[in-house]
């Protein structure tokens, strides 16, 4: 259900193709079905390659990036939704200048909803449109340049991170991946003025960090309406103002 969602809603706002990869690991039979439903649903429109995790994720994402030709990679999470129309093209130039940007921050980002906390604002600066900044200057979400919540990255440099790095889940790479944010930190980063994505913290279905503030909408629900040919209206999400990256949002189910 919520793939469904990060799938459709990048689709209808993104103004390009991009490559996509969807790396995906079931806990059960029913939920791997429903992973092959969405998939075969959406390759129509959306030309997704999809690799079920059956060894480990750190092995399959190694092979993923080693077959890539891309210059760039932007991880998501499941529980993203985009919410305005948005074009790499006009953000990906800043990658070559050693920026680092990130779709999931704007102007409006203050609150931090997993410290539930005021984060401060960095001296933000006006370029071609767009708000640069420098990671170190940042508050929470503003000096987490890491994220895999959206940020860029070139592909060859977190390539050779991913190679030394020791990670068995996206929530353990994340935190793997911190162990040089003072490196990355001393970079500035670029963002649209509106945030393009946020994330939807409706549950929990990782067990790697259980203290991480979450909804409680339970994954049997989820599947249920799916089985029952239903979607979450991600229309409702277009255009939302936002004060945090992440944020519970009523969730309203339509016929797919």
């Amino acid at each position: 259900m919520q793939l469904y969602s990060l799938l459709t809603s990048l689709h209808m706002n993104i103004a390009q193709q991009a490559k996509i990869i969807v790396l995906f690991k079931a806990s059960s039979d029913r939920i791997q079905r429903q992973y092959h439903e969405v998939i075969r649903e959406l390759f129509i429109k959306i030309p997704i390659l999809a690799v079920q995790e059956d060894y480990s994720f750190k092995y399959h994402l190694l092979n993923l990036f080693d077959c890539m030709n891309s210059k760039y990679i932007s991880f998501l999470v499941d529980d993203i939704v985009f919410i305005r129309r948005f074009s790499y093209k006009e953000i990906l130039p800043w990658c070559r200048r050693g920026y680092i940007p990130s779709l999931r921050l704007g102007s409006n980002i203050c609150h931090s909803y997993m410290t539930d906390e005021h984060e401060g604002l960095p001296k933000l600066s006006n370029k071609s449109n767009m708000l640069t900044w420098k990671w170190s200057e940042g508050g929470i979400d503003w000096s987490y340049p890491l994220s895999l919540d959206g940020n860029i990255f070139s592909r060859s440099e977190m390539f050779e991170l991913l190679k030394v790095l020791e990670f068995h889940s996206p929530n353990t790479l994340e935190q793997a991946l911190q162990t040089y944010n003072d490196r990355f930190r001393k970079r500035k980063g670029i963002c649209f003025y509106n945030p393009v994505l946020v994330n939807i913290p409706c549950n929990k279905v990782q067990t790697d960090y259980t203290d991480n503030r979450s909804g409680d909408v339970d994954v049997s629900f989820l599947a249920d309406q799916w089985d029952s040919g239903m979607r979450i209206r991600v229309e409702d999400y277009q255009e939302l103002n936002v004060n945090s990256v992440h944020a519970e949002l009523p969730i309203t189910f339509v016929k797919r």
